[in-house]
């Protein structure tokens, strides 16, 4: 379920990073934001999908912790981009800097479960470091 979370959120920030609707006005700020939060979710996608199912239940407190900041980031995403014409959008869209702190928080310690052999690894794959 976090995989599929985090898969949706990585379409949602494709489509706001390239509009189909140029009306989306995103600002220089919030791109950044959006880039940072990209950063995360491919390196948890990554990373995820080379953990062998064997590990998965070692993961699952963090699966379901990275399924509530992807929905979250969703759910900012979704309210701020609806009331765009709203002042308040850019206070919503502020919420994320809690998202990427948490998904940060989550890729450091599955480095570090990775680090002390508690998750087993299915694909040979560079080392892992936090976005």
């Amino acid at each position: 379920m976090a995989y599929a979370s985090l898969l949706s959120l990585a379409q949602t920030l494709e489509q706001i990073q390239h509009p189909q609707d140029q009306s989306l006005n995103v600002h220089h700020t919030e791109q950044r934001i959006i880039r940072s939060l990209n950063e995360k979710v491919n390196f948890l996608v990554d990373f995820l999908d080379v953990i062998s199912p064997k590990s998965s239940e070692n993961i699952s407190d963090l699966e379901e912790k990275i399924r509530d900041a992807a929905y979250e980031a969703e759910d900012i995403f979704e309210s701020s981009m609806s009331n765009q014409i709203d002042s308040k959008w850019e206070q919503k869209f502020k919420g994320l800097h809690k998202v990427i702190e948490e998904l940060t928080t989550i890729s450091e310690d599955l480095v570090k479960m990775m680090e002390r052999k508690d998750l087993e690894i299915v694909k040979p794959r560079n080392t892992f470091q936090p976005a």
